[in-house]
């Protein structure tokens, strides 16, 4: 590994052996420390665009970490250049282990086991952040499968990898395809992911619909960072099917005093650093955003990603046909046996179609702002849509959300009911339901969002 001998870095093992690969690379040179936005790459070939300042300086860090040029008087450069960084970023906790490790041969006498516990969690965050940082590269010009499609209507769409620990932002492009705009490191909860029931410290994984946003002034920022929340609407009626419990997962900061939480270290939210979540909040606040939590995802490329949609939207557009064409044979074979919704079982449902159906001349059914999401974990499709709904003696028109699994190698609903109406300005007034100045606590913030959209 060249001369990184010289450099004490003995808690940094981890990191050091996942740069090592690039020890021999004749691309790596000693360039400026200045990469930015507007110098895409750096000298490891790390596509810079769309990450923010943590990412950024371990990135530069790991530059010159494995630079030809590295001798013992670079130490002090690197030193210097961190303690750069910390100007930046003075409660970045990792920062601050990399600075030490660089300064002392060893300090382990000097550290308590609790502390020491915690700089395993601090350097697990470095390997999670750099693991993603040298294969970013590969990932920047496809899309997640499970993205499944999106109209147009709707400007950006999250996804995040449990196993990574990281969020992607898509945002639509003109040619109808999506890219990559930010990524961020994030922390999920302490005992992973898969969420179950309430108090299990784990984060849900599924597909949600971000539609509030919590003001700063509603929720404690020693708990949630001092730029509010976006809640998810866990637990759906996909997760309440399957009997999943709890409440108030949130998208927010990391409490005051500190830069960012370690990974696995939050109840079971999806949490940033304050100044990530600022960055997220600029750019989604006042939109409703889909969201896929995944624990790993599936990525193709965008020629493929674009056949995927296609044969997913068809198979939402037979089913509107079909109910369209008033064949009842062939819309309720768009159902699958283990269908249950508003209290009508398969049986139920299609005796109840049947007879309202037969009373109508004709059927029209148009959907508009559709959203299909995959949830991995369990194979389920979650389509949410504006529907015009037009017949000879009825006429209505709503959203409405649509859950799906595979029977037989096509898609299948089983719960159909409507759904909130897409917002307008997107943001919910907490302070007009509750007028109070006391802190609301997630209990209290999804009561109230049941208040108001149902």
């Amino acid at each position: 590994m060249k001369n990184l001998k010289y450099i004490k870095l003995l808690s940094l093992s981890v990191f050091i052996s996942a740069c090592s690969s690039y020890g021999n690379d004749t691309s790596i040179n000693n360039a400026s420390n200045n990469t930015s936005f507007n110098n895409p790459q750096n000298d490891l070939n790390i596509p810079l665009d769309g990450l923010l300042e943590a990412d950024i300086a371990i990135a530069n860090l790991a530059r010159d970490l494995t630079s030809d040029y590295i001798n013992p008087v670079d130490k002090e450069y690197l030193v210097n250049s961190i303690d750069n960084s910390l100007t930046k970023m003075p409660s970045y906790d990792l920062l601050k282990v990399v600075r030490l490790d660089m300064q002392y041969n060893s300090y382990d006498e000097l550290l308590s086991d609790e502390q020491k516990i915690q700089r395993e969690k601090i350097l697990k965050e470095f390997k999670l952040r750099w693991l993603w940082l040298k294969e970013r590269k590969d990932y920047i010009n496809k899309i997640p499968k499970e993205i499944s499609y999106i109209s147009p209507e709707f400007p950006f769409v999250l996804v995040v990898d449990s196993l990574k620990q990281r969020m992607f932002l898509f945002a639509q492009t003109q040619d109808n395809t999506l890219e990559l705009v930010r990524d961020y490191y994030i922390t999920i909860g302490k005992q992973g992911y898969g969420k179950q029931i309430e108090g299990d410290q784990k984060t849900p994984l599924g597909t949600y619909l971000i539609r509030n946003y919590i003001s700063p002034e509603r929720i404690d920022p020693n708990v949630y960072g001092v730029g509010g929340a976006f809640p998810l609407d866990y637990p759906n009626e996909s997760d309440k099917i399957k009997n999943r419990t709890g409440y108030g997962i949130w998208i927010h900061g990391t409490p005051v005093g500190d830069y960012i939480r370690t990974p696995y270290s939050s109840d079971g939210c999806i949490s940033l650093s304050d100044n990530d979540f600022a960055d997220l909040r600029e750019i989604i606040l006042n939109k409703d955003i889909p969201i896929i939590v995944a624990e790993s995802l599936t990525w193709l490329g965008k020629d493929r990603w674009k056949n995927n949609t296609l044969e997913i939207k068809s198979t939402l557009d037979n089913w509107a046909r079909d109910w369209s064409n008033n064949d009842i044979d062939r819309y309720i074979s768009h159902y699958a046996n283990s269908f249950d919704s508003q209290g009508k079982d398969i049986v139920t449902w299609y005796n109840h179609k049947k007879i309202v159906n037969s009373a109508k001349q004709y059927i029209s059914v148009d959907l508009s702002e559709i959203i299909v999401l995959e949830n991995p974990a369990d194979g389920v499709l979650m389509s949410v849509f504006f529907q015009k709904y037009d017949s000879s003696n009825y006429k209505t028109q709503g959203y409405k959300r649509l859950f799906w699994v595979k029977e037989k190698q096509n898609w299948k609903i089983v719960f159909e009911g409507s759904t909130a109406p897409f917002r307008g300005d997107g943001l919910v007034n907490v302070s007009l339901i509750n007028k109070d100045t006391r802190l609301l606590s997630r209990a209290d913030v999804i009561s109230t969002v049941d208040v108001d959209y149902r």
